[in-house]
């Protein structure tokens, strides 16, 4: 249980959607909103109390968007979607981040996560073609005709019902659900950006007497937050690294000594295996090069969220900080070594890390025909996701490798731009 991620939800659209259908009035229909908050609470609960430590709870989707609902034109916002079932989603996803917020203050150890697909799915329906759809959004591809292609005495799959040439191309399945692109996208749009969110950090960090937009915790909740680590999975609210911490931060030592390791030989091996394994697959070496430092930044999207409730580190006042941060702590803890931050530009927007070891290339020697592998280049990914996080876009690349005959290990970081913390649409307030 503890090193599994549930999710839990999306609930309550159906509730609605049926009492709508059943021509409910929207004022009772909002009445509902409690208890079924109040389910999705008890749920969750439950699963903590049987050790769940990463439970994500997805708000629900715009409702007034499907293409099912009236064609009240005059009820239509900018883009064509009914304001008052929305408004309804809201009010739904209001109280349900509320109420994670609780749960998250009442069990400090176990990452409760929002997942804000209301936001989601706005960005997609405001601007379909920017992630490949054509056509109108609101018009589904399988149905019983009509402006909308939606007929309730018509439904997809009677013969009757007309479906669109391409799927791939219409963000409506059936004016309930959406097409498998359509969810793609909107998935996509919460592990990578900016919509999932913790909502109880902010919150439990002011109550606690914290900067409330500091990500750090105190040692003992850091220390109960990792056991839950694959927790993190879904927290990639992009966030900077500018105050110092009220917290003192760990030292590397204590950071290294409070992270669950595997055997050093164990994971080079493994480590060694995945690469051969790529070298057989793809033909060109550059390829392999390129594998492993997307494999790397995935990674680091991940850890970054684990480094920072760990450490104690808040934000950092710009980069030449956030460098010496990674260097001193963020290599040791997942590591077990240090690094040199040298070769600084004068705009202090360039660097070098140089390594005092590098426990990947044990055991490691490279044949003449693998002289253009960047073995190590799941590292600079690492640094890359890990920095893209805290709203650093960045270049890494290795400039010195002693598997290729250098001296040293060393990676260059460029500072590409700050990248300013933005959502797709405004909170759904």
């Amino acid at each position: 249980m503890a090193s599994s991620l549930f999710l839990v939800g999306e609930i309550g659209g159906n509730d609605y959607n049926q009492a709508l259908f059943q021509g409910r009035s929207v004022d009772e229909v909002k009445t509902y909103v409690p208890d079924v908050v109040a389910g999705i609470s008890a749920s969750v609960t439950e699963l903590i109390g049987l050790g769940a430590k990463t439970v994500v709870v997805p708000g629900n989707f715009p409702i007034g968007c499907n293409p099912a609902g009236t064609d009240d034109t005059a009820q239509y916002d900018s883009m064509g979607c009914l304001r008052w079932p929305n408004d309804l989603t809201k009010l739904h996803n209001r109280a349900l981040r509320a109420e994670l917020g609780e749960l998250g203050r009442r069990h400090p150890g176990v990452a409760v996560v929002y997942a804000d697909y209301y936001a989601a799915a706005m960005d997609l329906t405001a601007d379909p073609r920017k992630h490949g759809f054509g056509g109108d959004p609101l018009v589904s591809c399988c149905g019983g005709g009509g402006p909308y292609n939606t007929n309730l005495t018509v439904h997809c799959g009677m013969r009757t019902a007309t479906t669109c040439r391409d799927p791939y191309a219409a963000v409506s399945w059936d004016g309930f659900h959406l097409t498998d692109h359509a969810y793609k996208v909107i998935v996509d749009g919460v592990l990578r950006a900016r919509t999932p969110r913790r909502p109880y950090w902010r919150d439990a960090g002011a109550a606690a007497g914290r900067d409330p937009v500091s990500t750090s915790r105190k040692p003992a909740e850091a220390e109960e937050g990792r056991r839950g680590g694959s927790a993190r999975r879904l927290r990639h609210l992009r966030r900077p690294l500018a105050m110092a911490p009220l917290t003192a931060p760990k030292s590397g030592d204590a950071l290294f000594a409070s992270v669950d390791r595997v055997n050093a030989e164990l994971f080079t091996l493994t480590y060694g295996a995945i690469v051969r394994q790529l070298l057989t697959d793809l033909e060109e070496v550059e390829e392999v090069n390129k594998q492993l430092d997307q494999m790397g930044y995935n990674i680091g999207t991940r850890l970054v969220d684990e480094f920072l409730a760990k450490s104690n580190v808040s934000r950092c006042a710009d980069f030449k900080e956030t460098a010496d941060v990674i260097a001193k702590l963020g290599f040791k803890m997942f590591l077990g070594v240090t690094a040199t931050v040298t070769n600084w530009d004068a705009e202090g927007t360039s660097c070098s890390f140089v390594l005092e070891d590098n426990p990947l290339v044990d055991f490691v020697e490279l044949p003449d025909t693998c002289q253009g592998l960047q073995y190590c280049n799941v590292l600079s990914g690492v640094i890359r996701g890990a920095l893209e996080m805290v709203s650093m876009k960045t270049e890494v690349t290795w400039v010195r490798d002693m598997l290729r005959g250098d001296d040293a290990y060393e990676m260059w970081v460029k500072l590409i731009k700050q990248v300013p913390e933005e959502y797709p649409y405004k909170d759904d307030d």
